[in-house]
Parts: C-alpha cells; sequence; structure tokens
C-alpha cells in the first residue's frame, strides 16, 4: 500500500472522528475496524504478520482481563453503571483497529515515527486554520462527538478529531516527545522542517490542553543532554515563536489563560483545584473494592473528581486501578532491555496525564499513540527499524 493510504487510514483510527449521518459516539475508528475486517476474510492470499501479533500479545490479554473485571463488576452491582461498556467497546474498538492496522501493513511498523508525526502535524494545520475561519470550523464540527464542547479560546477544539480538550491534548504531548526522541534525539535531525514541524505540533497540544506541555518539558533535558546543537537551535525557533505570538494584536485573552501556570505558579486556578478539591483519601471500603461508580452523578462526577485515578478508584478500587498501571507497567518491563528513555519518559507521561483527566484506557487518541509507540518498541527489538525520509538510513 502506497505511504497517502497508511497515512489516511492510521489519522481516522488515532483521531476517531463521529462519523456524519450515524448515531453521536460511532468513530471512524470503529468504520476502519469493520473494513478491515472485512479486507482480512475477502483477500484469501492475505498476509498477517506473526511477529506483530506476538508483539501485542500483552496488550491484548491487558484488554480481556479488564473487560471482565469489568463485566464482574457491573454484575456484582446489577448492572447500575451499565454505561461504563460503552467505554470498554470503544477502548477495544480503538485498539484492535490499531492492532488490524499493523498487521495487515507490517511495513508501517518501520514508518511509525514518521506516520505519527505526519497526521498530528496535518492536524495542528487543520486547528489553526478551523479556529481562525469560521466556515472551515463549520465543516470540522461535523466530525465531532456532540459532547465536544465550545469555548472562547476556538483554537482548543479545532481538530478534525472526535474529542478535542484534553483527549487530544495530552495525545499531542506524547507524540511531541515520541517525535523529537525519534528525530531529534535518535537520529539527530535539525532541519530548519523538522523543528518547524515539532514546534507547529507542541503549540497544537499546548492550545488544546495546557498539560500537553510536560511532553516537550520532558525531552528538552534529553536533548540537551544528547545533542546540545540541536537543543540551541530549536530553543531560538521556540523563542521566536513564543515572541511573535505574544506580540500579534487580539490574542490577549489566549495569553493570560495559556501562560497562567508561568505568571502564577502554584497558585494557578488548574493547578489549585487539581491539588487541593480533586484528590482525597475515600473511605477504606472504596479504596480497596471502588462502589462501583465511574461517570456522572447528576451534573458533576461521582465522588466530585474528574481525575483519571479518583474515576478509577471509585469504579473498582485497587484491583482496578492496578490493571489499568499494567499498560505503562509494560513499557518499563520493556525498559530493561532497550530503548529506556523512550520507555521510561513515555510511562511517566502517561501517569502524568492520568493524574489530570482519564487518559489511561479510555483516551482514544492518546492511547492510540501508545498502542504505536508499544508496538515500535516491541519490533524495533532484535531488528534494524528505521526511520523514513532521513538523509540517512542507519538503524536506531
Amino acid at each position: 500500500m502506497n505511504k497517502p493510504f497508511l497515512f489516511f487510514i492510521f489519522f481516522l483510527i488515532v483521531f476517531d472522528l463521529q462519523v456524519p449521518f450515524l448515531p453521536n459516539g460511532y468513530g471512524s475508528s470503529l468504520v476502519v475496524l469493520v473494513l478491515l475486517l472485512a479486507t482480512a476474510f475477502l483477500r484469501s492470499k492475505l498476509k498477517i504478520s506473526g511477529q506483530v501479533f506476538c508483539a501485542l500479545i500483552p496488550l491484548l490479554l491487558l484488554h480481556l482481563a479488564i473487560a471482565l473485571f469489568v463485566v464482574v463488576r457491573l454484575l456484582y452491582d446489577k448492572g447500575e453503571e451499565f454505561q461504563v461498556l460503552l467505554s470498554v467497546a470503544k477502548s477495544a474498538t480503538v485498539f484492535l483497529a490499531i492492532s488490524l492496522f499493523f498487521l495487515l501493513f507490517e511495513r508501517a511498523v518501520n514508518a511509525i515515527p514518521s506516520l505519527i508525526k505526519s497526521i498530528f502535524l496535518v492536524n495542528a494545520l487543520i486547528c489553526f486554520v478551523a479556529g481562525s475561519i469560521p466556515p472551515v470550523l463549520d465543516v470540522v464540527r461535523y466530525f465531532q462527538f456532540e459532547s465536544s464542547a465550545t469555548t472562547f479560546i476556538t483554537y482548543r477544539n479545532s481538530f478534525l478529531s472526535g474529542s478535542g480538550f484534553f483527549s487530544i491534548g495530552s495525545a499531542y504531548g506524547l507524540a511531541t516527545f515520541f517525535i523529537i526522541y525519534t528525530f531529534m534525539i535518535e537520529r539527530r535531525i535539525s532541519d530548519f522542517r523538522t523543528v518547524a514541524s515539532i514546534l507547529l505540533i507542541f503549540a497544537a497540544g499546548f492550545v488544546a490542553a495546557r498539560v500537553s506541555m510536560i511532553g516537550f518539558a520532558l525531552s528538552a533535558p534529553l536533548l540537551l543532554l544528547r545533542n546540545f546543537k540541536i537543543f540551541v537551535r530549536s530553543s531560538f525557533v521556540l523563542i521566536g515563536a513564543v515572541v511573535i505570538f505574544l506580540s500579534v494584536p487580539g490574542l490577549d485573552k489566549y495569553n493570560s489563560w495559556l501562560f497562567e501556570f508561568f505568571s502564577n505558579g502554584l497558585q494557578s486556578s488548574t493547578l489549585a483545584v487539581l491539588l487541593q478539591d480533586m484528590y482525597f483519601i475515600p473511605d477504606l471500603s472504596t479504596f480497596v473494592f471502588g462502589d462501583g461508580k465511574y461517570g456522572l452523578s447528576g451534573e458533576v462526577y461521582y465522588g466530585g473528581s474528574d481525575v483519571g485515578y479518583m474515576r478509577n478508584l471509585f469504579f473498582g478500587g485497587i484491583p482496578y486501578v492496578t490493571l489499568l498501571l499494567t499498560f505503562p507497567m509494560l513499557l518499563l518491563l520493556e525498559a530493561r532491555k532497550h530503548k529506556a528513555i523512550l520507555c521510561i519518559g513515555s510511562a511517566i507521561l502517561i501517569c502524568a496525564f492520568h493524574a489530570k483527566g482519564a487518559f489511561i484506557y479510555n483516551n482514544a487518541q492518546g492511547m492510540s499513540v501508545f498502542y504505536a509507540i508499544y508496538l515500535y518498541v516491541r519490533m524495533s527489538k532484535g531488528s534494524k527499524v528505521y526511520i523514513e525520509n532521513t538523509p540517512e538510513r542507519k538503524p536506531v
């Protein structure tokens, strides 16, 4: 298959667009999954990659374990929170779509860095264009879930994606770290096009959700230690971009929100609410076994907290939280063998994002990036994985 086809299919899976004329919540990942399954059944000579399948087995077993836990918990509570099954179905759909994509198109594994950079760059461009031109934004809205609200900063939810705000912002944060690691740290690529692309991707993620800057912040010291020359070049471009942004007339209302943490530090409203109101120790029964509650209770989340760990704790207690934390743990297990910086850094980001919102297991965009990173690490072990479109093709 050619690169534009792989790009298009991967874009539809990762960003999980709302399919027009279908009920709300039916994302493009489901459509792609059905088409890939039909392709697999109809083509008698189609080859399935056994190596990719073996690499995905730990994730498959973990998904089965989580689904079984959720079903048992719901049966115990007589199905009071049955809508959790919709979340399980969405998570399974995204995982199966990503898995089948790489099973059918094994050569796409070698192109994972290029694919992630390309789709996140294109959607960043769409974000800034749609956020600036209302008619374009109206078209983008057709491909967003109804739950995607609007805000005074239109760029926060102007992506061609089913979900916006934290969901896509945290995905951009993880993607930014992965792109900087693979292109600038491993391959030491520092041409203007690559640096500009990465900064545009970072800017789009930062506008969507300020928490995405963690991905850039984590990669910056690594870049400083591993390649000082590229770090200096990138810093000059970043500083210039920030100066230009701050000097543009009419962006004052955006600046106060975007840079609130830098101006107010630990007193910023978002961080204060997170630390003071969202985290607390529930009673022992809830802490150990959970309450079987996950979603909304009236107009607020059950327990009064919407952060990932607390929502998981309220539903299934420590056992459920432990199951979900197995996702980043799988990366840490790979870190013992190779690509330790990538594995440890990605695991830290996933856990950090989950401390702000529901990232692990429930964030379609973010988990798609995680699955791709995990497969990239597993498949590169003991083999030569190349980053495409680079001046030299050396194994990394």
